[in-house]
């Protein structure tokens, strides 16, 4: 029942396409990561406990599915005299339908026209065996749905009591004592589950949280640099401008290839650092969380610490070219090593496929070293930044979201770099 729950919580705002930065994971992949330990996980459960005939108390089990086949017997019983009510009701409907056509249910309106409804049964029987007051009217739809209620019970009931006598037999075949392998197996499977249902709770509950402040903060139409907005269709603008150059002959053909790179520029662009924006590292994430990553692979997320204390010191305009000259050595220094974005917040995405872990501290020292001359130029101001990198390899296999999620953990507990400190003095 608890992952049940969480599975609905998380089913309402999967449709939409938030992504948290912080866990690495939207509300599709949480209902997919839920589903699969509700169709993969606790099946397996339930088949071991069946097969290894595990229990603590197996005289209490049989006799409460004996119990359980009791019930049943006497709800079918109740359910089957119900039935036979409404057959005789069918069967009386017929009857009269069939003796007249002027049986026919009409109300009066107040200014004397009449409204018909559906053919009734006015007075033959209600469902309790009754016969019918005269303001009861029963169609012949409540019937049918009632004849269709009544047998979907007494098929379920029925199902449920093969279930229970197929639950009897192989317990009381089973012996009296249980092999201590075989309960062992059962609780680490348990713990796995339970283990693995509080760590996605611990997702989802951040990730919501996220998602909220989100929310919040566009309810509130807050404006920044990197606003996207999400709701233009993209492929509604190719296909307009496609038709509109096709018209134009071939001449518009150079114009319709440039405007591709118009659209990428429009739509996946941050305009504050000139690096792909948070769409397009959710899409780069998309793509690699579709298949089963090539090992090494890099994740290395950067964050620029100090921009507060930049935009005091310098002012806003320049801050804004400060941060587009971090973006630019950012982007130079992973270059041949794979997609850099900016991922909002300050914070670069960086996902390098075959980048050990040499190459990726070979990119952090190389990005030190090109900031470390940045601060030596006499700016008025330097850059503090953050680095964290993780790598998956054959050894420590891991999927595109735990990357990320390790990536941005290990991003808080980095200690701020300033690079060549010791020559531009004291910056705190």
């Amino acid at each position: 029942r608890h992952e049940e729950g969480a599975v609905q919580r998380v089913y309402k705002n999967m449709r939409t396409n938030f992504r948290s930065s912080a866990t690495g994971y939207s509300f599709q992949d949480l209902f997919n990561e839920y589903n699969l330990v509700y169709k993969v996980y606790l099946p397996s459960l339930y088949a071991t406990i069946l097969d290894n005939h595990v229990t603590t108390d197996r005289d209490l089990l049989l006799s409460r599915y004996e119990y359980r086949i009791n019930q049943n017997n006497l709800a079918i019983k109740n359910y089957e005299d119900s039935l036979v009510l409404v057959e005789e009701m069918i069967e009386s409907y017929t009857e009269k339908n069939h003796a007249t056509m002027d049986y026919h249910w009409n109300e009066s309106e107040e200014d004397g026209n009449t409204r018909g409804s559906s053919y009734v049964i006015g007075q033959v029987y209600s469902f309790d065996g009754q016969r019918a007051e005269s303001t009861e009217i029963i169609t012949y739809d409540n019937i049918l749905d009632r004849y269709v209620d009544l047998r979907s019970n007494i098929a379920t009931k029925k199902e449920d009591n093969e279930y229970c006598n197929y639950v009897l037999a192989a317990f009381k075949n089973a012996g009296q004592t249980v092999n201590p392998e075989d309960v062992a197996e059962v609780e680490a499977l348990i713990a796995l589950i339970e283990g693995k249902l509080k760590v996605l709770d611990s997702l989802l509950t951040a990730t919501a949280a996220e998602h909220s402040e989100v929310e919040t903060i566009r309810n509130v139409r807050v404006r920044s640099t990197v606003n996207v907005r999400e709701v233009t269709n993209v492929k509604l603008y190719t296909v307009m401008i496609v038709a509109v150059f096709f018209a134009i002959g071939v001449g518009g053909a150079v114009v319709v290839g440039r405007s591709m790179d118009f659209i990428e520029y429009r739509f996946y662009t941050d305009s504050s650092t000139g690096l792909p924006n948070r769409l397009r590292c959710d899409g780069e994430i998309e793509r690699y969380a579709k298949k089963v990553l090539a090992v090494p692979f890099s994740c290395v997320v950067v964050m620029l610490t100090n921009m507060n204390e930049i935009n005091n010191s310098v002012g806003r305009e320049m801050g804004n070219e400060i941060l587009k000259i971090f973006a630019g050595n950012v982007k130079d220094c992973a270059e041949n090593l794979g997609f850099v974005g900016y991922n909002g917040g300050l914070q670069f995405l960086g996902l390098f496929p075959g980048c050990d872990e040499g190459k990726a501290l070979f990119f952090k020292n190389l990005l030190i070293r090109v900031i470390s001359e940045f601060n030596r130029g006499g700016h008025g101001t330097v850059i503090r930044f953050k680095v964290a990198m993780v790598t998956a390899t054959s050894k420590t296999p891991r999927t595109i979201h735990e990357l990320i999620s390790t990536s941005m953990r290990q991003l808080r507990l980095e200690k701020e770099i300033i690079a060549e400190s010791e020559q531009i003095g004291d910056t705190n």
